[in-house]
């Protein structure tokens, strides 16, 4: 450890070098600096962590190493407990600063860094924090002027690092779990040079057919964006696929324009949400409308356990989590009506299935996860029903059953009407070797729907309503 001066730079979800603030903002303090990844036991260990993510950090430190210019250096790998390891380096040669960015994660991250400010108290060290995307640390009022200050702030001038302050050297490699991260075919490879390249295929190819396809599960996986991942490890910034977006669309066509005009307002909705976590964190564990805490629903560990194995009889659900399980990635729609099963159908509290879906994202983000799982199981309160018909869903996005039957091979012989229709008639059960559906659809949507929309017309849901509103729409 250095003994003169010197800046920790902590690397936590921006693995990236290029529009990177922390880093730039440590280069700007004029001191050495010593860059280091904090691999954390308590994050292998976290119920919404999987091996995936693990990879995927790997893969991402891997590729920082490879991209850098040779010249000498040091860029350091701790797998450590953080507050043994700022104990320790405090203690034996403090650091005049700490520079990392505004993480915005779950409960486990909120309490570390509550820990880590306290030691940099005791020993007089600075923690500066800079933004990774559009954030207001600490709102507690409304939106109202939110989304123009997001647009201004993603529309400033990117952070240009100079390359020639980039220094690499990996130290402290564990080839005890090194050989457990082997890359996986058919999950998406983590780094910056590939989340760049995926975001330049999809500008100049893939857009062409993003809106037609967004809500598909088979063709949205060409033809989505597929940076979700790049994003929520910090790969790729928001600020830079923002401004390279914009300057794509300055070369295209009317109709090209359009669907980067969606695609963009999905980078406004995700740090939006972002917000929203920030503003109220306790919305991991609690209901966004407290008034649902009196919807009281019976555990069942059964049903629980037939919707993460995707074998709840509903072909379109199970393909969905087997999709999930096997790969880290299935498009928005079918993601909402894997929730919206669990938790309308199944009748379970959503609470029960956020760490499984957790551990299945490979883009695992903690802003988006909670507050997305709250709105589709109707504990906001204030938004409109999502009650996904899996008939329905299917016959609409998977006509052909392409994306059933690549997931379900059982139903390969089974003719298309039937699986659209399976179970509706238990006649159809001999067809293929699936699980009859675990539960009565119809009885179970009508139920959902009956006390749910009796719970909106109550006079707490409406009064929970206007604090919602006040604090994260109308300001």
């Amino acid at each position: 450890m250095l003994h003169t001066p010197y800046t920790l730079l902590w690397f936590k979800r921006d693995l990236r070098w290029t529009e990177h603030p922390a880093l730039g903002g440590a280069i700007a303090l004029g001191l050495p600096i010593y860059p280091f990844f904090l691999w954390e036991p308590e994050w292998e260990s976290d119920p919404s962590t999987d091996i995936r993510h693990l990879r995927f950090v790997w893969e991402s430190i891997q590729d920082l190493k490879s991209s850098q210019s040779p010249k000498p250096g040091n860029f350091f790998l701790h797998r450590e407990s953080s507050p043994k390891f700022f104990e320790s380096i405090f203690r034996s040669s403090p650091p005049k600063f700490l520079v990392s960015h505004m993480e915005v994660g779950n409960d486990r991250t909120f309490q570390r860094d509550i820990r880590v400010q306290a030691l940099c108290q005791t020993y007089g060290v600075k923690w500066i924090e800079y933004k990774q995307q559009f954030l207001v640390r600490g709102l507690r009022r409304g939106r109202k002027d939110w989304p123009a200050q997001w647009k201004e702030w993603m529309r400033s001038p990117m952070l240009q690092i100079p390359s020639e302050r980039i220094i690499w050297k990996l130290d402290a490699i564990y080839p005890e779990f090194q050989a457990n991260l082997k890359h996986h075919p058919k999950f998406q490879i983590g780094g910056e040079k590939e989340g760049k390249n995926i975001f330049s295929h999809f500008v100049e190819e893939r857009v062409r057919r993003y809106s037609p396809c967004i809500s598909k599960p088979e063709e949205s996986r060409i033809h989505c964006s597929r940076l979700s991942p790049y994003l929520a490890w910090g790969n790729l910034s928001p600020k830079w696929v923002y401004q390279l977006t914009i300057k794509q669309q300055a070369t295209s066509n009317r109709y090209l324009k359009n669907q980067m005009n969606r695609f963009l307002s999905r980078l406004f909705w995700r740090d939006h949400m972002i917000q929203k976590f920030e503003s109220e964190p306790r919305i991991e564990k609690e209901n966004f409308n407290r008034a649902f805490d009196q919807l009281v629903k019976a555990p069942d560990p059964r049903l629980l356990q037939l919707w993460e194995e995707g074998e709840t009889g509903y072909p379109l659900v199970d393909a969905c989590m087997k999709c999930l399980i096997e790969t880290g990635y299935l498009n928005f729609r079918m993601r909402a009506m894997l929730v919206s099963f669990l938790t309308m159908v199944f009748w379970q509290d959503w609470r029960l299935g956020t760490n499984h879906l957790g551990r299945m994202f490979l883009d695992f983000e903690p802003g988006i996860h909670y507050f997305q799982f709250q709105m589709q199981a109707g504990t906001v309160g204030m938004h409109q029903l999502r009650m996904y018909n899996p008939y329905k869903q299917s016959m609409e996005n998977d006509p052909d059953a392409i994306f059933i039957r690549k997931w379900l091979p059982e139903f390969q012989k089974t003719p298309i009407p039937e699986i659209h229709q399976w179970g509706k008639e238990q006649s159809l059960f001999a067809i293929a070797k699936r699980p009859y559906p675990a539960v009565n659809l119809d009885l179970a949507l009508q139920r959902a729907k009956d006390v749910h929309f009796q719970f909106q017309k109550s006079i707490e849901v409406q009064k929970e309503n206007k604090r919602i509103k006040q604090l994260h729409v109308n300001g």
